[in-house]
């Protein structure tokens, strides 16, 4: 299904055609990690890993450098972001024990929850609700809200299956609701609400008659409303009843790379101006509604 969407008193949930291209190639960066983040002047930040970069106006600067986490963790390393609500940037560092950073500028970063050891074996990803409620998903245990009064179990493992397969993801919107890739082969897109009454099956890949290899790689909390997944050689909006709706782009994903596998298990991101951004390896691709 094409076209627009139409939201609830904040405009359209996605354009009627976007125009698709190059943003910014491997300039200062020779490998992109699975993670990503957008704030609210439509700034994009990724890392390696070991860097935090931030792309403005297609121009990558550093904008965490090793040196600035060091302090932090003096062996950092950056395995998931997420923008909150306040505009500030939050890291989750897979030190030991993991610990959740967060950055109020460039080259400004402390420490705002130093153990999560309580989210037991691997914490891998995080989204921030509210700099007072930070989900992290953690493999084999399930997705943990961590506040200012401890650490908690919200959905186990059961619930979820954080089973840690290669395009695993997790989104959540400032309304209450978290959207979660379990990122296995033929695995769905779940959707619940953050006050942990329930989580279910927001979308079945195979519902959308693509090619029957490709699969869920990553999604984004769109802001108008839903999110928007990446399915490896398409970007569809997932609305909160389902409802899907393939964009229109020109070229299509497909059309800017000889190699589909460059979207394979890589994020996606949306910016407050409805900019769509997509993550490969090495190189940055934007979508821009007309």
């Amino acid at each position: 299904m094409q076209g627009s969407s139409s939201g609830t008193g904040g405009g359209p949930l996605v354009s009627s055609h976007y125009t698709l291209s190059e943003y910014v190639g491997p300039q200062i960066w020779t490998q992109l990690t699975r993670t990503a983040a957008v704030d609210a002047a439509d700034r994009l930040f990724v890392t390696d890993g070991q860097t935090v970069f931030v792309v403005e106006d297609g121009v990558p600067s550093i904008y965490l450098s090793p040196a600035d986490l060091q302090p932090a963790n003096a062996d950092a390393g950056i395995i998931s972001m997420d923008v909150g609500p306040d505009d500030r940037l939050y890291i989750l560092d897979r030190g030991v024990p993991a610990q959740i950073l967060v950055s109020r500028g460039p080259h400004d970063v402390s420490i705002l929850h130093g153990d999560l050891s309580a989210a037991r074996t691997f914490p891998a990803l995080l989204a921030v609700e509210s700099p007072d409620r930070i989900f992290v998903v953690s493999h084999y245990d399930g997705l943990f809200e961590v506040t200012p009064n401890g650490i908690d179990l919200l959905y186990g493992e059961s619930a979820i299956d954080a089973s840690g397969c290669a395009a695993e993801d997790l989104a959540v919107s400032q309304d209450g609701r978290l959207f979660y890739l379990p990122g296995c082969n033929g695995s769905p897109l779940l959707s619940g609400l953050t006050d942990g009454s329930g989580v279910g099956i927001l979308k079945h890949e195979d519902a959308l008659d693509e090619y029957y290899f490709w699969m869920f790689g990553g999604i984004a909390r769109n802001p108008p409303g839903g999110v928007m997944v990446n399915l490896v050689g398409t970007i569809y909006h997932i609305g909160t009843d389902g409802t899907a709706t393939e964009l229109n782009t020109t070229p299509t994903l497909n059309d800017v790379t000889a190699d589909w596998i460059d979207f394979h298990a890589r994020p996606i991101e949306v910016g407050p101006t409805g900019n769509v951004y997509v993550i490969s390896t090495e190189t940055i691709y934007r979508a821009v509604p007309d």
